[in-house]
C-alpha cells in the first residue's frame, strides 16, 4: 500500500513559491511610495500649464468644493498651479511667497491681496504691454463661476492699493546656469590580485537583500515541491 505524505509539504511549497514571486513587486511598491510628490523639472512654464488646464476644464468656483485635491477658489487655484500639495487660504499665501518689486515679476508669480475684507490672488503670466500698465493673468472668479485668462490693469482694477507682487519661495527666479562638464580622472592601475580579491566583496554589496531573500524562498519552493511529489510514491 502506498504511503502519502500530508498536504503540509504542498502547502509550504506553494506558499514559498508565492512569496518568491511577490517579494520583488512588494519591494518595488515600497520604493515608489517614497518618491517625492513634486515632479523634477518643475518650472514657471509648468505653473502656467497647470493654470491653463483648469481654464480649459472650466472648473467651477467654490469655497467649499474640491477638485483633484484643491479647493476651487482663487487661492486653491494658485496652490494647484504652484503644485504645493495643499490648498492655502489667501491670507496664508504670504507664508509660501515673498514680496518682490514690480519689475521683477515673471510668469508664475502672483498679485496678492491678503486683506481681510477683499482678499484675492491672481497668477501673473506676463506683461500685456511694453509699458507694464497691464498684464495677462489667470484667476478663479466667483463672478464667472470658472477660472479665466484675461488682460488685467496693473495691479488690479478693484482696490489696487491692496495688491502687491509676490514670488513663490520654492520657485527659482530664473533657470540655473549649466554646470561645467566634470572631467573624470582615469582610474589608477590595479594589480590582478587586488582586483580579484575586491571583486567578490563589491558583488555581495551590490546584491539587494530582497533579491537574496527571494532566491532563498525559491530554493525552498523547489525543495517543497520535490518533497511533496516524491512523498506520494514512497512506501
Amino acid at each position: 500500500m502506498q504511503r502519502r505524505r500530508p498536504a503540509f509539504g504542498s502547502a509550504l511549497a506553494g506558499l514559498a513559491f508565492a512569496c518568491a514571486l511577490t517579494l520583488p513587486f512588494v519591494a518595488a511598491d515600497t520604493a515608489s511610495a517614497a518618491v517625492p510628490l513634486s515632479p523634477r523639472g518643475w518650472s514657471r512654464a509648468v505653473v502656467i500649464q497647470n493654470a491653463q488646464r483648469w481654464v480649459d476644464q472650466a472648473v467651477p468656483y467654490s469655497q467649499t468644493s474640491w477638485y483633484r485635491g484643491y479647493r476651487q477658489d482663487c487661492s486653491g487655484f494658485v496652490s494647484m498651479a504652484w503644485n504645493v500639495h495643499a490648498s492655502y487660504p489667501t491670507g496664508m499665501m504670504s507664508e509660501i511667497a515673498k514680496p518682490i518689486p514690480k519689475d521683477a515679476l515673471l510668469p508664475g508669480d502672483i498679485l496678492l491681496n491678503n486683506s481681510s475684507s477683499y482678499a484675492h490672488v491672481v497668477l501673473f503670466a506676463g506683461w500685456a504691454y511694453s509699458d507694464k500698465s497691464a498684464y495677462v493673468g489667470y484667476e478663479q472668479l466667483s463672478s464667472t463661476n470658472r477660472p479665466v485668462r484675461r488682460v488685467i490693469p496693473y495691479p488690479y482694477p478693484r482696490h489696487p492699493e491692496l495688491y502687491a507682487p509676490y514670488c513663490f519661495t520654492g520657485l527659482p527666479p530664473k533657470p540655473p546656469a549649466p554646470k561645467p562638464a566634470e572631467v573624470t580622472p582615469a582610474p589608477l592601475p590595479v594589480s590582478r590580485a587586488v582586483a580579484a580579491s575586491a571583486a567578490p566583496v563589491a558583488t555581495r554589496e551590490l546584491v539587494p537583500f530582497a533579491w537574496r531573500f527571494a532566491f532563498v524562498l525559491a530554493l525552498a519552493c523547489v525543495g517543497g515541491l520535490a518533497w511533496s511529489l516524491t512523498g506520494r510514491y514512497l512506501e
